[in-house]
């Protein structure tokens, strides 16, 4: 069985990342984290999501408000 990690990214009420039900993680500068929380975010998930493997794809999940 095939596990993956999920990244879920936090943008009202400041800036948060973590990887599954775990900890924190530290994104390394303000400066990706504004890249990641600016109006090209649906784009570069866009392009993310074509840059990942045909079987990995269904796990990047996006809709309106998370």
């Amino acid at each position: 069985m095939k596990l993956t990690a999920r990244v879920k990214l936090s943008l009202l009420r400041g800036f948060q990342a973590q990887l599954g039900a775990g900890s924190p993680l530290a994104v390394p500068t303000r400066k990706t984290q504004a890249l990641l929380a600016r109006g090209n975010l649906r784009h570069a998930l866009s392009r993310i999501r074509k840059a990942l493997p045909v079987d990995a794809r269904s796990g990047l999940i996006l809709d309106g408000p998370t």
